[in-house]
């Protein structure tokens, strides 16, 4: 295992894959409850930088993506519009 020296530690890359975080997500408009997503951490870094969602978290469903952009549960957006959200296969992407 590395020691920590300072400022100078970086964590090993295949140790980051690995590590699973708690991202915890904005009140949802219909249950007004917050949520929280499991999320691995190298995917967390990425999209703190600035990077989309979608780009991300490409090991997310778009449920779980969708509620990381705008606080909705999965089980809330069934609720709310009366089907499930999307899946993976079910779209066209435009950029095809």
């Amino acid at each position: 295992m590395q020691e920590r020296l300072g400022r100078n530690y970086l964590p090993d890359p295949a140790f980051i894959k690995e590590t699973k975080m708690i991202y915890g997500t904005k009140r949802c408009p219909v249950c007004l409850k917050t949520g929280f997503v499991d999320v691995k951490e190298d995917e967390l870094f990425t999209y703190l930088r600035g990077e989309y969602v979608q780009t991300a978290f490409k090991s997310l469903t778009i449920p779980l993506r969708e509620q990381i952009i705008s606080g909705v549960h999965p089980a809330c957006w069934q609720e709310l519009w009366g089907q499930e959200q999307v899946n993976e296969g079910d779209y066209e992407d435009v950029n095809d």
